[in-house]
């Protein structure tokens, strides 16, 4: 009979020879007493912070089919089945360890966890609120004088020393109460024992009512234990950034372009916007708060807003993850929704938000912009639209075009004001003393301003000495009274002259006399045949 080596449900079976098949010179088996089932010890590492999730169900190994050779020693034997999995494995806890362990229960007398090991401990329900059967859950070992219980924190008795070494090491956060605060910080009662606390390591930010912190009961991390326990000191916010490290993972986990959540605003810069989504910061860049354009992203938020962003990229750093975000991606886009209320020929108030040298930006609706080119921004010349429009007015304009595609709308606020020319005749008399404001200085003469009609003094109706030059005489700005001289409504244009009413007439009359030349090209009417006139006449 051939020999069968299995393995069953409590290690292998071993199945002997017959006699007539063992050989005459085989010895006897020397059988040993199996070996003790060795003793694992797990001491925990930098805390965590507790985290829940749902991994699979938890399945028994399949059980292994092995041959074993019997002619070996048999602490081979014995070794080979520690190898196989056949022999339990005993772990001792510790106060302090960090354990992992899945929820198997939950009743009135707290969470039951499965530990590895097949060992069972029992969490507070205060401590896991959430937690359901199933969940994976990082816990501390908090006592193991009755069984083995779980908590987040130690919980310091009679401010021992050994626990206190043991949360050093391991990580494992304590509870304490703040009881006062000295320069510097804040003093610790850890239940018997007395620590510190800088103070700014009792908060993540800036501290700035000290008294808020007093009276009240944190979890702290030790961080240094000097003069055999003499002093203690902890902190909060160390305990604070990894919860935070541990969400942002989480969260990191979860995250893909294209995603669209809530943020804050934590902060603000020149280039934009930093959103906290909940542990970790993404940036808005400037560009990308709305369909409007801003100098300054102050002028859209503020720090504490919640937004709407979408995750346009997310890059690996060397300084880490570098998540940017979009408002203007999660919003509507007007050009799609809001364009079916305008059309051109329109008339429209909007608001300036931008002024350039070319022109002025007017908002018609939430990131609906157009342009009011700088030769629409008024009937007379305009040189600077800043001088005709500034950031905050509310104009009426009138809409020239529409260029979907290219996302461009011309407007003009010249169009949607009335034609000053169309009433010149009426506002002006020739000879008339009319009062202004020069615009501009040229060698040819002097431009002024009439209240939105620009009219010209000739070089040679100054009335200044032979030798003066208009420049000397005028500077942009000065008020300027003089006379109607002439007025072309066909041609826009308007003739001033600085001479006194006497000189006026005599030039009218002088014009009205008969004279034989061509009609006057000069453009200034009266004024042109007048000049004709005189050179004829000498």
């Amino acid at each position: 009979m051939s020999e069968d080596n299995n393995l069953g449900p409590d290690g292998p079976i071993l199945r002997r020879k017959t006699t007539e098949e063992a050989p005459a010179s085989a010895p006897k088996a020397q059988i040993k007493a199996a070996p003790k089932a060795p003793e694992i010890s797990f001491r925990g590492a930098a805390p965590v912070a507790k985290t829940l999730s749902s991994p699979n169900p938890v399945q028994a190994p399949p059980v292994k089919t092995m041959a074993f050779d019997t002619s070996g020693s048999t602490d081979d034997f014995a070794a080979m089945l520690e190898a196989s999995g056949s022999m339990p494995v005993r772990i001792r806890y510790g106060v302090g360890d960090k354990v992992t362990g899945l929820v198997v229960s939950i009743g009135a007398r707290g969470v039951h966890l499965e530990l590895p090991g097949q060992v069972t401990g029992v969490a507070s329900g205060d401590d896991l609120p959430d937690a359901k059967i199933g969940d994976s859950v990082e816990l501390f070992v908090v006592d193991t004088n009755k069984g083995i219980s779980l908590g987040t924190s130690l919980s310091m008795s009679g401010g021992s020393i050994e626990l206190l070494e043991q949360a050093l090491s391991s990580g494992a956060p304590v509870t304490g109460r703040v009881t006062g605060k000295n320069k510097g910080g804040y003093e610790i009662d850890l239940n018997g024992a007395r620590a510190f606390c800088p103070v700014s390591q009792i908060d993540a930010g800036f501290v700035e009512d000290l008294d808020v912190h007093l009276e009240k009961t944190y979890e702290f991390k030790v961080t240094d234990i000097r003069e055999n326990g003499r002093n203690i000191i902890v902190s909060r916010a160390a305990l604070m950034e990894e919860a935070k490290q541990a969400r942002a993972q989480e969260i990191i986990n979860t995250l893909q372009p294209g995603a669209t959540l809530q943020g804050t605003v934590t902060r603000l810069a020149d280039f934009g916007a930093f959103v906290d989504l909940g542990g970790i910061d993404g940036l808005v860049h400037i560009s990308e708060l709305g369909f409007r354009r801003v100098e300054h992203p102050s002028e859209v938020v503020a720090v504490g807003d919640e937004l709407t962003v979408k995750i346009k990229s997310m890059d690996q750093t060397d300084k880490g993850l570098r998540i940017s975000l979009s408002v203007k991606d999660a919003m509507a886009d007007p050009w799609e929704n809001g364009l079916n209320a305008f059309f051109e020929g329109q008339k429209v108030r909007g608001t300036v938000v931008r002024v350039e040298s070319f022109g002025a930006f007017v908002e018609l609706t939430p990131g609906l912009e157009g342009l009011v080119h700088v030769s629409e921004m008024a009937w007379e010349h305009v040189k600077r639209p800043a001088d005709f429009a500034s950031v905050g007015d509310k104009v009426q304009v009138e809409i020239q075009s529409i260029d979907k595609e290219r996302r461009r709308i011309s407007l003009s606020m010249k169009a949607s004001a009335e034609d000053p020319w169309d009433t010149i005749e009426d506002r002006f008399k020739l000879g008339a003393e009319v009062t202004g404001t020069v615009e501009n200085v040229e060698d040819f003469g002097v431009f002024v301003d009439l209240s939105g009609i620009t009219a010209l003094i000739p070089r040679s109706e100054l009335d200044l000495p032979k030798e003066a030059t208009a420049h000397r005489n005028f500077k942009r700005g000065d008020e300027v009274t003089a006379r109607v001289l002439s007025i072309d409504k066909q041609r826009r244009r308007i003739a001033l002259t600085k001479r006194s009413a006497e000189a006026i007439a005599d030039q009218q009359a002088e014009a009205n006399a008969p004279r034989e030349y061509e009609e006057s090209s000069t453009g200034f009417g009266t004024l042109g045949d007048l000049l004709k006139a005189r050179q004829n006449k000498k």
